[in-house]
């Protein structure tokens, strides 16, 4: 829990730094006035590069669940970006599922890889639009081979590179749910990917 919430006051300290840097368009001459400037050309830094249509996301992350497993994963969403802020769409991620199991007062070992598929539908909301900006999101799917549901609320951050192209950095927060049993299972997930 102290490693999230670490997690995510970084991520959230970076973004509002950086946000409140693009953010400059007054000028204060003193503590009682502050003159507007007038509209200018969009710079490079402060340049609106999400635009409506089409949207596509591929992400690579990991997902330390505890000592003995760990999921590696590619996944990709396409879908509709509404506006500048507003982002649905869904996708599949292909998962390897990496466990070791070491009982020691017998000796045996046990070390696999499960591949999996998750289908999932994936919201992100941009609060600002700007090359540098913070995206929140969540992403539900369902995990065919174990029968498990999904949620993934994310946060993170997004760098435009050029018009419609940008490289996202961010945590997750995964939480499988067993349909028809008890329990939940949790971890952190760490992605890095591209928009285009």
């Amino acid at each position: 829990m102290k490693i999230k919430a670490l997690c995510v006051s970084v991520l959230l300290a970076f973004s509002s730094t950086i946000a409140a840097q693009q953010d400059g368009d007054t000028i204060a001459l003193n503590i009682d006035e502050s003159i507007t400037q007038p509209q200018q050309q969009q710079s490079w830094w402060n340049k609106k590069l999400l635009h409506k249509g089409y949207k596509g996301h591929l992400e690579f992350f990991t997902e330390p669940i505890d000592d003995n497993m760990y999921l590696l994963g590619v996944s990709t969403s396409h879908g509709r970006q509404f506006s500048p802020q507003f982002f649905l769409g869904g996708g599949m991620s292909f998962i390897f599922l990496e466990y070791y199991y070491d009982k020691s007062r017998s000796k045996a070992e046990l070390h696999g890889t499960i591949p999996l598929i998750v289908s999932f539908a994936d919201f992100r909301f941009t609060p600002i639009t700007k090359r540098i900006t913070p995206v929140v999101g969540l992403k539900m799917g369902y995990l065919f081979f174990f029968h498990f549901l999904r949620a993934t609320p994310y946060m993170g951050v997004r760098w435009g590179l050029c018009k419609g192209f940008g490289a996202n950095l961010g945590v997750g927060f995964p939480v499988f749910f067993v349909p028809f049993g008890e329990g939940t299972m949790e971890a952190v997930r760490l992605n890095v990917g591209i928009d285009f």
